[in-house]
């Protein structure tokens, strides 16, 4: 059994590649559900994140475009999000 870089087994990385979107979302909830039962947290891998490389010029604008998105979300023009990943899927 051969193994990739990221120690998934590759007849499991084979499986995963034959699944369509909601079949690996299913996947992803049931995986995130074990490790909760283990004791866990799934989504800890957000919390580790290491500075990144903006400069302060790059921090306010994107500081900046986060409050006005915000914002029209406020104003109720935020989109669904299924309707933006609908668009980004349309992109690739």
């Amino acid at each position: 059994m051969q193994q990739t870089d990221d120690s998934v087994p590759s007849h499991v990385r084979d499986l995963l590649d034959k699944l369509s979107g909601n079949e690996l979302l299913a996947t992803q909830r049931y995986l995130e559900l074990v490790m909760e039962t283990r004791g866990i947290d799934p989504y800890a891998h957000l919390d580790d994140f290491d500075e990144d490389d903006l400069d302060a010029k790059d921090r306010a604008a994107l500081d900046a475009s986060i409050a006005r998105g915000l914002e029209e979300m406020r104003q109720g023009k935020g989109l669904p999000a299924e309707e933006v990943l609908d668009e980004m899927r349309k992109r690739r």
